[in-house]
């Protein structure tokens, strides 16, 4: 793959990382007001890790992940 691609690829793992640390962040926040069950804060939780394992098996740092 060219060097090109690859950066694409990893920015894009990136933001799907960064994406879903969003999201688990707005759940926990739906939580704390009831708003949401406490699996469904699970499964936002679940997603962000799934998000940055996969950026990180395909070659992201984990410098450049949200914390999972």
């Amino acid at each position: 793959m060219s060097t090109y691609s690859d950066d694409s690829k990893h920015l894009q793992l990136q933001i799907a990382a960064r994406q879903a640390a969003e999201d688990e962040r707005l759940a926990a926040e739906q939580f704390e007001r009831g708003v949401i069950s406490e699996q469904q804060l699970v499964s936002a939780m679940d997603a962000t890790e799934m998000a940055v394992k996969h950026a990180i098996r395909h070659g992201v740092s984990r410098r450049d992940l949200p914390a999972a």
